[in-house]
């Protein structure tokens, strides 16, 4: 059985409120020996994923409630969509501008939901336009911020 492509890798030492986390959860590993990929000290954990991933949808319930209990003193939480395919690169490329715009808090779970709860189908980046402007992104701004050189 192949694993989900949901990774969480802790880039210093783990040091959350729940220490067992990782060894308990067999879709989590440690990165051994930790690198430092930043000036601050705090751990960065970055979740890998696919907004087409079932697992992923499945699973993004579990993350908000595990995030909610982080120690964000202590913790950088980050996502990092996996752009496998020429699909997968457009959702992507709808996540990071919803990144720039700050709309990743009110949007994330909303893509998830709406491509495997209500089958809204992505062919291309138009789809990915109209998604986000149903989930109150202002679609102007959005394209905009799609091909600002960041995004690329």
């Amino acid at each position: 059985m192949r694993l989900p492509l949901l990774i969480v890798a802790a880039l210093y030492a783990l040091t959350l409120s729940s220490s067992s986390f990782a060894q308990a959860n067999p879709l989590y590993f440690l990165i051994t020996p930790p690198e430092q990929v930043s000036s601050t000290k705090k751990v960065e954990v970055a979740e890998v994923f696919r907004y087409a991933c079932i697992h992923c949808a499945e699973f993004q319930a579990y993350v908000d409630s595990w995030r909610k209990r982080l120690d964000s003193d202590k913790v950088d939480f980050v996502y990092l969509p996996a752009p496998y395919n020429p699909l997968y690169q457009q959702l992507a490329r709808g996540y990071y501008a919803a990144d720039v715009l700050v709309a990743v808090e009110k949007t994330h779970r909303g893509v998830f939901e709406a491509i495997h709860a209500r089958g809204y189908r992505i062919q291309n980046f138009n789809d990915v336009v109209a998604l986000y402007q149903s989930l109150g992104v202002p679609s102007q701004e959005f394209q905009k911020t799609a091909g600002d050189f960041f995004v690329d």
